[in-house]
């Protein structure tokens, strides 16, 4: 009887020691975590956010910019025309944007033109966020048509 009494004594001995020991870490491990975010918040908030920078021209002509984007469109894939379409808005300035999108408000599809002008004036507005967005008459006009 004596025999089961102490195994029964052990085990209980090493569950608490194992969890004062599970709760000592765990406590540590939480703080030196809470730590490294705290640190990592400190340094983002010091740090601002920089704008976007505005690439450099990448067309060589506006119309070389209108092409490659009407053959980004015309993709049949969706996956690779947004691909394609991510690209080829990722190397415009926002001048070129607004190039492409006067351009693109002439685009007889309205599917197509609805395809671009969404992801053109999102990346014009990021470029130039301070800038005065184009008149809201000749959106309405454009998604309408």
């Amino acid at each position: 009887m004596r025999r089961p009494a102490s195994f029964a004594l052990s085990l209980l001995v090493f569950a608490a020691g194992f969890a004062v020991g599970a709760s000592f870490s765990i406590g540590r491990r939480v703080a030196d975590f809470s730590a490294g975010v705290e640190r990592r918040l400190a340094e983002n908030t010091a740090t601002p956010a920089a704008a976007p920078a505005e690439p450099g021209r990448g067309f060589s002509s506006d119309e070389e910019a209108l092409t490659a984007m009407m053959s980004a469109v015309a993709e049949e894939e969706p996956f690779l025309r947004a691909h394609r379409i991510h690209d080829l808005l990722g190397s415009l300035g926002a001048a070129e944007c607004a190039v492409l999108f006067e351009r693109a408000l002439h685009i007889e599809d309205r599917e197509r033109r609805a395809l671009v002008v969404g992801p053109l004036l999102a990346r014009w507005a990021a470029l130039d966020s301070a800038a005065r967005p184009p008149p809201c008459d000749r959106i309405s006009t454009a998604i309408a048509r």
